[in-house]
């Protein structure tokens, strides 16, 4: 049987939690997208640009969840891709609430993001994840 530490099983949690409610917002992204009747968009440009907004979501959304479980497996590829995702969100969720303001719901994904990169580069995790 193979232990896994609180910091990585942690980890990982946080990861696939921002994973998914990426891909939820990008999923409602294409939505509103294929729904262009509240939209001022005479020639498709912004229902186009939401669209991109929306598949690019569900795509590194995507590449997050696989990273996660890269990690849980003990990959130390999948550690250096959940870092990369969570920079990723971390980046993210600082564009979000410099442009939209300090939202409570924004600074609840800044908080897990900044968990989630505290927990990823705790030696406990390194270690499961064969680094250092």
């Amino acid at each position: 049987m193979t232990t896994r530490s609180i910091t990585l099983s942690l980890a990982v949690a946080l990861l696939l939690l921002l994973a998914v409610a990426l891909v939820g917002v990008g999923a409602l992204l294409l939505v509103i997208a294929a729904d262009r009747s509240g939209l001022p968009d005479p020639v498709g440009m912004v229902a186009g640009t939401i669209a991109l907004l929306g598949a690019t979501g569900i795509a590194v959304g995507g590449a997050a969840a696989t990273a996660a479980v890269g990690l849980w497996r003990g990959s130390p590829m999948g550690w250096a891709g959940s870092v990369a995702a969570a920079l990723a969100f971390m980046l993210g969720a600082v564009v979000s609430v410099t442009s939209a303001g300090p939202q409570v719901p924004l600074l609840a994904g800044l908080g897990l993001t900044v968990a989630a990169i505290a927990l990823l580069l705790a030696p406990s995790t390194r270690r499961a994840a064969g680094i250092g």
